[in-house]
C-alpha cells in the first residue's frame, strides 16, 4: 500500500511538478481532519432526531404503485388481445396447437415468432398454462401451452405447418393436439 502511494506521488510529481504535489499533500491532511470533525459534529446533532415511518403510509404507497402496475399490464394485455383478434379475423386459415414440454426453458415462444416472421404467418394467442417445475428428484413437470397459427393465404399452409412441427420436434416439444379452427370457433374464442 505504501509502495503504491509512493509510486502515485512520483507519477504526480513527474506530470504536475514537485511544488504542486507537496502543496496538495500538505493541504489534504488538514482538510481531511477538519471534514472528519465537522461530520462527527453534524452526526452527533442528528443522532437524537427520531424518524417516523408509519406502516399505513408504506402500505398505501405500495398499493398505489401496485395498482398503477396492474393498470399498465391490463392495458398492454388488452392491446395484444385486440391485435390478436384482428389478425385472426383477417386470416383465411387458422390452426390451434396444444403443446407440452420445456416450452420456456427451450425458448419456444421466441423461436416460433422468428419462424413466423420468416414465412409470413402469425403466431397469436400464445398461452402457457403451467410453467415447468423442476422437482428435487431432477424430474421435470412439463409446461403446457396453446397458440394459434394464423395465415392470410391458404397456399403455403402445409409448408407452414410442417415448419412449426419440425421446430417443435427438434426441441422435444410434444404436440398434444392440432386442430383447424372454423370461423364459428374463432368468433367464440374472441
Amino acid at each position: 500500500m505504501e509502495q503504491a502511494l509512493m509510486w502515485e506521488k512520483l507519477l504526480e510529481a513527474q506530470f504536475l511538478g514537485w511544488k504542486f504535489t507537496i502543496l496538495r499533500t500538505l493541504l489534504i491532511i488538514p482538510t481531511a481532519i477538519v471534514m472528519g470533525f465537522l461530520g462527527e459534529t453534524i452526526l452527533d446533532k442528528w443522532e437524537g432526531v427520531p424518524v417516523t415511518v408509519t406502516a399505513n403510509k408504506m402500505a398505501e404507497d405500495e398499493i398505489l404503485i401496485g395498482e398503477e402496475v396492474i393498470k399498465e399490464l391490463d392495458g398492454e394485455f388488452n392491446l395484444r388481445k385486440i391485435e390478436a383478434d384482428k389478425i385472426i379475423s383477417q386470416a383465411l386459415h387458422c390452426v390451434e396447437f396444444t403443446i407440452m414440454g420445456d416450452i420456456l426453458e427451450k425458448n419456444i415462444p421466441l423461436k416460433l415468432a422468428e419462424l413466423s416472421s420468416q414465412y409470413g404467418y402469425n403466431i397469436v394467442k400464445l398461452k402457457i398454462d403451467t410453467p415447468s417445475v423442476r422437482l428435487s428428484t431432477d424430474k421435470k413437470c412439463p409446461s403446457r401451452a396453446k397458440f394459434i397459427l394464423a395465415s392470410k393465404t391458404s397456399e403455403h399452409i402445409p409448408t407452414h405447418l410442417n415448419k412449426v412441427r419440425d421446430l417443435l420436434k427438434e426441441n422435444d416439444i410434444v404436440v398434444v393436439e392440432e386442430k383447424k379452427l372454423s370461423r364459428i370457433q374463432l368468433v367464440r374464442k374472441s
